[in-house]
């Protein structure tokens, strides 16, 4: 017998660190990606910022291995002057997300200049000058030390050149709390992380600025003192910090994707229906052993089966689910289990979320596998 070692192995897409001042551009790096609905969010979130408000400061604040650098490369890809690599990232973001994103972000006839910065444990001034250098927008590479001065005006001189042919420039600074641990540690200032945030803001949305983060901005601060946090936080004002990081239901979708198998099995094993049985005991009851729920009272409404396309009864079971207990959703226009039931004709919304969660879950490819009509036969919409 073949030992589970023989027979599942993990995608190599899903094994691979993203470096984004060398991937950059590159058409394998954002092969396979994928990008969860909440990722998406924050793009959208940013975009408008952008361009209703002229806000152009953000941190991307998330734990390690929630695809943030990934983001980064895909978002580069989607806003890059190259066609090719711009369509790469429509398949991934799809044709809806990116006319929104490039409605609030024109990238005119040759795309955004984007400026990738690592962050390490030196002066950020030295790092994003270097990253100039690197990048030859500026010229030939001067023999002038970087200041903080000239930094913030070659920054602002290069989001201000040719409007018709850039949208503008994108300063990503990855790694951005390397930074911030070598100021806190060395009891430096972070005045350059005001300057740029300022600069982005008068720039008329042709300067962005996006620093990626760990963990929270004032958690680098806990170690200084009372008046350091203060200015810290004044710092931190600036920026608008936007959460990366993927929903449970989310995680199971990747998780899904990422295990890949070399067995593909003709029916359902016993050892499969006792892990469904023990892991969703409420869809244990099966029909014959083959794997079908048993037919269940349905309801005169329409179910989910019959009602729309996958991906939209996707997004609508994924945003009722995200609803709170009494109903209501969150701040990024999620709907409700009470516009859901009006849409599908079906009944979510009578016993608060858990119908929703087990809605979701099962679209997700939670064992056990649930069909729309199995669904609809579930909560007898």
């Amino acid at each position: 017998m073949m030992s589970l070692a023989d027979r599942v192995y993990i995608a190599r897409r899903f094994q691979r660190s993203i470096r984004i001042d060398t991937d950059l551009g590159e058409a394998s790096a954002i092969e396979g990606f994928v990008c969860p609905r909440s990722s998406t969010d924050v793009l959208l979130a940013m975009a408008r910022h952008v361009a209703e408000v002229r806000q152009g400061a953000f941190t991307w604040t998330g734990p390690y291995g929630t695809g943030k650098s990934s983001l980064v490369v895909a978002l580069s890809a989607l806003l890059n002057g190259n066609a090719e690599l711009r369509n790469k990232a429509v398949k991934i973001f799809g044709r809806e997300t990116a006319n929104a994103i490039w409605r609030k972000l024109p990238i005119g006839n040759r795309g955004w200049r984007i400026l990738p910065v690592v962050g390490r444990r030196d002066h950020p001034v030295q790092v994003v000058g270097e990253a100039i250098d690197a990048s030859g927008f500026a010229g030939p590479k001067s023999r002038i030390a970087w200041t903080e001065k000239r930094l913030i005006g070659c920054l602002n001189d290069l989001a201000a050149r040719s409007p018709k042919s850039y949208g503008g420039l994108i300063l990503f600074i990855d790694e951005m709390g390397k930074f911030l641990e070598a100021a806190a540690g060395e009891g430096t200032d972070i005045y350059l992380f005001q300057q740029l945030a300022e600069a982005a803001s008068r720039s008329d949305g042709r300067l962005i600025v996006i620093g990626v983060l760990h963990q929270a901005f004032e958690e680098y601060a806990h170690r200084l003192s009372h008046q350091m946090r203060d200015e810290w936080a004044k710092i931190q004002g600036r920026f608008i910090d936007l959460a990366i990081n993927a929903a449970g239901e989310e995680q199971i979708d990747l998780l899904s994707r990422a295990i890949e198998s070399t067995h593909k099995p003709k029916k359902i094993s016993s050892l499969t229906r006792t892990i469904s049985r023990i892991a969703r005991p409420e869809h244990a009851e099966r029909d014959g052993g083959n794997g079908r729920l048993k037919d269940r009272p349905r309801g005169s409404g329409r179910g989910l089966s019959d009602c729309d396309s996958v991906k939209v009864r996707h997004q609508r079971q994924h945003h009722a689910a995200k609803s709170d207990k009494n109903g209501r959703c969150d701040d990024q226009g999620a709907l409700c289990l009470g516009v859901v039931d009006e849409s599908t004709g079906g009944r979510l919304g009578e016993n608060g979320r858990d119908p929703a969660n087990r809605h979701y879950h099962a679209d997700a490819g939670f064992i056990p596998l649930l069909d729309g009509q199995e669904i609809d036969g579930e909560i007898g919409a």
